[in-house]
């Protein structure tokens, strides 16, 4: 998450057609400086081969998650109280990014158990969460509205920093699509409030930082966020990396590090793709 232009999570549903025809793309552009002397020329050459063979894949890995989530759910349905309140939550986490019908659909399912009647944070959790799918389904004026109808104040921890995230996203892609018209300063604001929030909210190391990381690069300070993302790299798990990958790559786009940006974003979109999801944060900027 990074720049205005890229303050959001980009949700493209490309099949993988189209993906290898972007890897063919990237390839033929870059290609031309690959024999330069720069450090990272041949891991550059290695990534756009295992790029080209990951979107080969691409199928497979969707597969494996899609049977995932369903396996939870399965799970879920023969479980009972926090336990099976948990299976459903997980699920619902892989399907909003992998399909939004079976998203909505586990939602449904999680609001029909009886603590859903009696939880307060079990229904502020499925309130946040149908603002976040709206959003992913690019209802943004409808999730904006069902968002800003929950009272922050009433929140957990947990729930808040998922209202923060989701607020900050939803606006993040309100200002990506209001980009030439006279709405996009306030969503900018907006995006940068709740990021603002998030960063105070956060106490993973890891997360806060990317949110740190993530305001840096938007006020053009590229040299602090690179040292405090690759800080954070060792100590990453798969999902983190993609973000600090990300994050990277618009640190040295600004740099005009052209050869470390596009390192970076064949390593996001590696990631993502072995991740299994259908939203991709880097292949379109790669395909640009």
């Amino acid at each position: 998450m990074t720049n205005q232009k890229n303050t959001s999570i980009l949700i493209i549903l490309i099949n993988m057609n189209h993906l290898k025809l972007i890897a063919i793309f990237v390839f033929t552009i870059f290609s031309i400086s690959i024999n330069a002397e720069v450090i990272n020329d041949n891991e550059i050459a290695r990534l756009l081969v295992e790029l080209d063979e990951v979107i080969d894949e691409g199928d497979k890995y969707q597969h494996i998650r899609a049977l995932q989530a369903d396996s939870l759910v399965k799970l879920a349905a023969r479980r009972k109280g926090s336990e099976r309140i948990n299976l459903y939550k997980e699920a619902y986490a892989i399907h909003s990014r992998l399909q939004c019908d079976s998203a909505v659909n586990t939602l449904r399912r999680l609001s029909s158990v009886p603590e859903a009647d009696s939880d307060d944070n079990l229904r502020h959790y499925l309130a946040i969460s149908n603002g976040e799918i709206m959003g992913i389904m690019g209802l943004y004026n409808d999730a904006e509205q069902s968002l800003k109808n929950i009272n922050s104040a009433s929140l957990s921890h947990e729930n808040r920093l998922f209202y923060y995230q989701t607020l900050r996203s939803v606006y993040g892609w309100m200002a990506d699509f209001a980009h030439e018209t006279p709405s996009y300063g306030k969503y900018v604001t907006l995006t940068n409030t709740f990021r603002d929030s998030i960063i105070a909210t956060e106490t993973d190391k890891i997360a806060h930082d990317i949110a740190l990381a993530d305001k840096l690069i938007v006020n053009n300070e590229p040299d602090e966020a690179i040292k405090l993302l690759l800080d954070n790299l060792a100590d990453s798990q798969h999902e983190e990396r993609i973000y600090l990958y990300f994050n990277l790559a618009e640190a040295y786009r600004i740099l005009g590090d052209t050869k470390s940006q596009t390192y970076y974003l064949l390593l996001t979109s590696i990631s993502d793709l072995r991740s299994g999801v259908t939203e991709y944060l880097a292949l379109p900027t790669l395909a640009n």
